[in-house]
């Protein structure tokens, strides 16, 4: 599947991804769709990046967003830094976005010239970014999360690009729980603490029918061995 680089906005009822999403409305929840972690693809020329959001509309004033970077990991430990993207609340996007699960895809178009590699895909959630008011909600670790998936690009071994797959689902990364303006600062977000767990029933996780629980009971993708060719 070749998609262009723009950032795309898809309400996800419009494919088959099932997406276990928070039921609960104050959970801003973010999934990663494409690439799956440990594992090999074929290279093409626009080389999908696709999260899964949920809930961004309730925190939009707020500017929520997850921004991504690509390295390719090198055995001396000189990793190569490549492109990078955000989704979620851009300059480019700043209308409101639709309420309800939503696709955001974004691409890369360096990976079908770099050949065979190892890759690490980072990414990283804020509420309240640039607000000057909400300094310290954006440090508090209750208010972002961030990670590391990591995936191989091989044209002799690898599948191809697909963001649906096999089973059709997406792998939770993490959420954040919005209760409402903060008390003495409205114009900042008040947001949980702890975190919610993006995986837990408590936030709304569905377990049935069974097709669903790899997704909803599997844990979030974590740094593990890479795939080699």
């Amino acid at each position: 599947m070749i998609l262009r680089s723009k950032l795309v906005f898809l309400a996800v009822s419009s494919l088959s991804i099932q997406s276990c999403f928070a039921a609960n409305p104050v959970v801003v929840q973010t999934d990663i769709v494409f690439p799956r972690n440990n594992t090999v693809y074929k290279a093409v020329p626009s080389f999908p990046i696709v999260f899964a959001l949920t809930n961004f509309a309730d925190v939009w004033q707020y500017q929520p967003i997850v921004a991504w970077r690509l390295q390719i990991l090198q055995p001396n430990g000189n990793n190569i830094l490549g492109e990078r993207g955000v989704v979620g609340w851009t300059d480019k996007t700043s209308h409101q976005i639709a309420p309800g699960p939503q696709l955001a895809v974004n691409s890369a178009s360096s990976i079908k010239s770099k050949g065979s590699a190892m890759y690490e895909l980072q990414y990283d959630f804020r509420i309240a970014p640039t607000l000057d008011d909400c300094y310290y909600t954006r440090l508090s670790p209750d208010s972002f999360f961030q990670g590391s998936i990591f995936f191989n690009i091989s044209d002799e071994t690898g599948i191809s690009p697909d963001i649906v797959g096999p089973d059709g689902c997406s792998s939770p990364l993490g959420a954040v729980g919005y209760t409402g303006p903060n008390a003495t600062k409205s114009q900042c977000p008040a947001v949980t603490s702890p975190r919610p767990d993006p995986k837990s029933p408590s936030v709304g996780w569905p377990h049935d029918p069974p097709a669903l629980l790899w997704l909803c009971s599997g844990s979030a993708p974590t740094p593990g061995s890479l795939i080699h060719d």
